[in-house]
């Protein structure tokens, strides 16, 4: 039997996506510590997931929180369970990007 990617892949893996959007894509941040500082989360938070085992790559709601209030663009349904867009399909990206850009700058 076929095990489904969505059900294999962890919740740090898909915030490591993000995170690479959010560099690539956005151009908001300029790697993972960037973007740690940017939530509001602990230093080498997304580097350290894998490396101590703890949390076999969970994240906790008030780390989910911390991420959706820095990035509200992200779909926090993708992010915990895989399902659905990386990018929440209400948000408009024009009009947000520019919002949270006047912040970092």
């Amino acid at each position: 039997m076929k095990k489904n990617t969505e059900q294999n892949e962890r919740a740090i893996d898909r915030l490591k996506a993000f995170a690479h959007y959010a560099r690539y894509e956005l151009k908001i941040v300029k790697g993972y510590s960037s973007f740690e500082v940017y939530c509001n989360i602990g230093n080498g938070y997304i580097s350290n997931s894998d490396k101590s085992g703890k949390g076999r790559g969970t994240i906790g709601s008030d780390i989910i929180s911390r991420i959706s209030e820095a990035f509200p663009m992200l779909n926090v349904k993708w992010l915990c369970s895989g399902k659905g867009n990386m990018i929440d399909d209400t948000w408009k990206y024009e009009e947000q990007i520019s919002k949270i850009k006047k912040i970092l700058l």
